[in-house]
């Protein structure tokens, strides 16, 4: 995978992850209310966007990043998530974008991007998180197994 246009312009990355949160938490109660959602999609939904803006805030404005990884780890999937929930979800996001979204494409494929592992070693820890120098193989690698 190329490396992003968008992929340093950190505040349009976090802008773009709050909005998408804003978004989902917005659309989502209708979803479960026409029953295209159930509560508890809608709650995993709502979780991991969550995650997914906050490492952002914290990336962005140079604040210590505090791993949605551990987060989830720490309180038992009730906050937080893993690097494969919040890769998974870009995924999609991403695939929504590039059709119905179009304005916000490249700053999603820049999220995508970071998402990704930051290498091809057994254990996935997102680029985001190797970048910022907070990467903990045992502790990763533990919530991943324990998401799988």
């Amino acid at each position: 995978m190329t490396r992003p246009a968008l992929a340093d312009d950190h505040a349009r990355i976090a802008a773009v992850a709050a909005q998408l949160r804003d978004d989902r938490l917005a659309g989502d109660p209708a979803a479960v209310e026409s029953g295209r959602l159930t509560a508890a999609q809608a709650q995993d939904r709502a979780r991991i966007i969550t995650a997914i803006a906050a490492q952002w805030a914290d990336f962005a404005t140079a604040r210590p990043l505090a791993p949605q990884s551990d987060r989830w780890h720490a309180t038992g999937g009730c906050e937080g998530a893993t690097e494969r929930e919040m890769r998974d979800t870009l995924a999609g996001i991403l695939e929504i974008a590039a059709s119905k979204r179009p304005e916000l494409l490249d700053a999603v494929e820049a999220l995508h991007w970071w998402q990704q592992p930051a290498d091809r070693s057994h254990w996935p820890v997102s680029r985001l998180t190797r970048a910022h120098g907070d990467a903990d193989a045992d502790r990763f690698w533990a919530a991943e197994r324990e998401a799988a």
